[in-house]
């Protein structure tokens, strides 16, 4: 007999609450797996993560915590992580590390019971002196912090750190290119894999869409609960060829996002107004524009003239765009000819340009095609 199905408890809500935990619970570990397989690629090309350089590092930044400080530092005692460790390891293979770990406790065992007393009294008073100690050290770190200049490394980590931010943000984008259509967007994806370029391509398409699709945020009662559909809903219903794929095409976006943030661009640049040109797909679909904005919501002839406005104001914002952006191709063809023709080694490029981990401590001047390290201690 076929066991009968074991009614559940909760509600609905619960369960789609649960099913979306669940969800977010996946996409994140696949995104870590993605950051683990990107990680293994540099590393295999001898680039880790950055350490930061101990002479950038003052006192608050290496004793964030006062009680830490205190017991290693100015009592003497062993550290929680040396204390776990060697017992760890004495419980498993009955072999020590080093010498038994010696704290409070242990001193405490070790003291005279007749001068408890006084002992006690001198652990408060050191404990005072140290707390006004690492009090005023930290005033001392701040007012230096004020005044001194900044390294390369701590402003070059701000500003990626101020990337990543800015990809979380939700705000309305713009672009210069008209909406993408279907036939645009399912020949894009199908050349996506052919190149470096054909992916950031695609994925430069798909940031145009969402300058035309809905994906505002909602609120009840003051607080966030939701998006509306945005590129998702607009792949189920027109295009459900890139919706079955719709974690892939995001991916391509989240390259071509990166890519532009790497070169140092951002709206309404689109991150294929850079690319080089390997044919006149670039020209055709430039006057496919065009003509889609000029034929686009024809609804009367006051709608016309205010389209042919707005595509003359777009058609000259994309030439200032060619011109100002230009000396930027060079970052691109840089970027292009250091790929291996994978989605992780393009992924792997922009990361060390803008993740960071992968700050460098020192800034790189190019001469004749060449990057020669220079150390700076200071920015400029």
């Amino acid at each position: 007999m076929r066991p009968q199905r074991q009614q559940g408890t909760g509600t609905g809500l619960q369960s789609k609450q649960e099913c979306g935990k669940t969800r977010n619970a996946a996409g994140t570990s696949k995104e870590n797996a993605m950051d683990r397989t990107i990680a293994r690629h540099l590393a295999k090309r001898g680039m880790t993560p950055t350490k930061p350089p101990k002479a950038s590092l003052t006192f608050s930044e290496r004793n964030p915590d006062f009680f830490k400080w205190f017991y290693e530092s100015v009592m003497g005692f062993d550290s929680e992580e040396y204390r776990r460790e060697f017992w760890r390891e004495a419980r498993r293979t009955g072999h020590t590390i080093g010498h038994v770990p010696y704290g409070l406790k242990e001193s405490h065992r070790r003291r005279d019971s007749r001068l408890e007393g006084a002992a006690t009294i001198l652990e408060l008073l050191i404990g005072g002196s140290a707390l006004a100690v690492w009090l005023i050290r930290r005033m001392v770190d701040r007012h230096i912090q004020r005044l001194r200049r900044p390294t390369y490394y701590e402003t070059e980590r701000a500003r990626r750190l101020g990337l990543a931010e800015e990809r979380r943000r939700i705000r309305r984008r713009r672009t210069v290119n008209a909406m993408p259509g279907r036939e645009e967007l399912l020949e894009a994806f199908r050349k996506a894999k052919d190149s470096p370029a054909d992916m950031i391509r695609f994925g430069s398409l798909i940031e145009d869409l969402e300058c035309y699709v809905d994906n505002t945020p909602y609120f009840k009662d003051g607080q966030l609960i939701g998006r509306r559909g945005g590129i998702r809903r607009h792949l189920e219903r027109e295009i459900p060829e890139l919706y079955a794929r719709y974690k892939t095409v995001m991916r391509y976006k989240a390259l071509s996002k990166r890519f532009r943030q790497a070169v140092g661009v951002s709206d309404p640049v689109p991150a294929a107004s850079l690319l080089p040109e390997e044919s006149s797909r670039e020209r055709n679909r430039e006057d496919e524009n065009s003509l889609r904005n000029e034929f686009s919501g024809n609804y009367g002839e006051g709608m016309e003239k205010v389209n042919r406005r707005e595509n003359v104001e777009k058609q000259k914002e994309k030439e200032s765009v060619r011109g100002e952006f230009g000396a930027k191709k060079i970052m691109v063809k840089e970027i292009l000819e250091a790929c291996e023709g994978s989605v992780v080694s393009l992924a792997a490029q922009l990361e060390i340009r803008i993740n960071p981990n992968y700050t460098p401590p020192i800034r790189t001047i190019r001469t004749l095609g060449k990057s020669s390290p220079i150390r700076i201690s200071r920015s400029s």
